[in-house]
């Protein structure tokens, strides 16, 4: 018995295709944007918040938020753990 898998593969490349889409949109759009994971590390960052943060949007993404801003505007936020 066999199953064909080209409707999965299908999906996957089109799952590829979006998401490279959206990334292109994401780092095309002049304002700050990040997405925060449930542990609050940076999962995504354009290139403006990348500047805004004093680093490169490739090295922020695995980054804990209270790495990167000051204390006092962590403890703000309550985005520690």
């Amino acid at each position: 018995m066999w199953t064909d898998l080209t409707p999965l593969k299908r999906s996957a490349k089109a799952l590829r295709t979006s998401q490279t889409e959206l990334r292109a949109v994401l780092d095309a759009f002049p304002g700050f944007i990040a997405a925060i994971d449930q542990d609050f590390r940076y999962s995504y960052v354009n290139a403006a918040t990348a500047r805004q943060l004093g680093r490169s949007a490739d090295e922020l993404p695995g980054t804990s938020v209270a790495e990167v801003l000051p204390p006092q505007s962590v403890r703000r936020t309550g985005w520690v753990r």
